[in-house]
């Protein structure tokens, strides 16, 4: 998604890593699988800017995962512990077939 913003901070430009101070308009690009959106300045965005710009960032949405009992709960799933069966720390004997 791209969208063109008025910036509530000081920020630097992704691209040319110009610093911007509060109040200058911003083009952000959220990608699908990132959650913080990639931040240019108006002279490093292909697209032209707007008359009209919203002031703000959105808020990035974190990431979810399904609890035990099927509830969604905030942050990423718990990493579950590797187990002996798994992992065969005697790699010669789990390729013979013993």
């Amino acid at each position: 998604m791209k969208a063109w913003y008025r910036s509530e901070f000081e920020f630097t430009c992704g691209f040319c890593g110009v610093r911007m101070p509060a109040g200058s308009p911003l083009f952000a690009v959220t990608l699908s699988n990132v959650k913080h959106p990639r931040l240019r300045c108006a002279t490093c965005a292909w697209e032209p800017q707007p008359p009209i710009i919203a002031v703000g960032l959105p808020v990035p949405v974190g990431l979810t995962h399904l609890d035990a009992d099927g509830l969604e709960r905030p942050g990423p799933a718990p990493m579950t512990p590797l187990r002996a069966a798994l992992a065969a720390l005697d790699y010669k004997a789990q390729a013979s077939g013993s």
